[in-house]
């Protein structure tokens, strides 16, 4: 990655690919990659030890992100069999076929990252790691709203105690986490105002088909809807200052 990015004069940025088989292993990568030019790292939402993202099992590797000042993103990916979340129907998986991809990509893809995010808040990663950048990637930003509002309706109710946090969810998503969209994301204007108009990245997911060839129009419309400077984070500034590319 080091090596195919480097003769793009910057509008390429490597990123480093990390599994939480081994954390300090983990860490000590993402120190190297860093060095090499890397701006952050990415997790798949699956891990081969059954341990959740945010146990303390992984904090080396959130040690060093908070100490390098590098953002880790969970991004979508397909789950080995062992790990998989697809399978609860049968003949609904993938890649079988078109329908097959649509219950895949639209439902199961977004499930495993949003069960990879909470688990960050279900074991206080934030209040470990008060400077720690969590950053969610291909699997949509409406359901951020909703997710927030629940989130912090369980904090504040009978299920507190399952929740043993410092400050409301919300708090830390708003202070320490981003998210992606995509252009066909039609309620989006509203969750941004609800959020923070700082919290969310536009996704092209290239070269990927999930969407044809009006995307480019979508993305003009979805930016159009939004006041400017809700507009400019969206289109370029909250990524450039997330990952230091200013």
């Amino acid at each position: 990655m080091e090596e195919f990015t480097a003769g793009s004069g910057g509008r390429l940025v490597p990123i480093a690919h990390l599994s939480l088989g081994d954390p300090v292993a983990a860490a000590d990568e993402l120190r190297r990659a860093v060095r090499a030019g890397a701006r952050g790292a990415f997790l798949l939402p699956f891990t081969l030890s059954g341990i959740p993202h945010g146990h303390p099992t992984h904090d080396p590797l959130f040690a060093a992100a908070e100490e390098l000042d590098v953002p880790i993103a969970i991004h979508t990916g397909i789950d080995p069999t062992a790990r998989s979340l697809h399978h609860r129907f049968d003949g609904l998986s993938w890649p079988e076929g078109v329908i097959d991809g649509i219950w895949y990509l639209g439902m199961m893809f977004p499930q495993a990252v949003q069960q990879a995010f909470t688990t960050f808040f279900l074991y206080a990663t934030f209040d470990r790691f008060p400077r720690l950048k969590v950053v969610v990637l291909e699997s949509g930003a409406s359901w951020l709203g909703f997710w927030l509002d629940r989130m912090d309706a369980l904090y504040k109710g009978s299920l507190r105690v399952t929740l043993t946090l410092r400050d409301l969810p919300s708090t830390y998503v708003r202070r320490q986490c981003w998210i992606s969209a995509d252009p066909d994301e039609r309620g989006l204007p509203a969750v941004i105002d609800y959020v923070g108009a700082d919290r969310f990245l536009w996704a092209t997911d290239y070269p990927h088909s999930d969407h044809d060839a009006s995307y480019m129009q979508e993305l003009r419309e979805l930016a159009g809807r939004l006041p400017r400077a809700a507009r400019r984070g969206l289109l370029g500034e909250n990524v450039a200052r997330l990952y230091g590319l200013e």
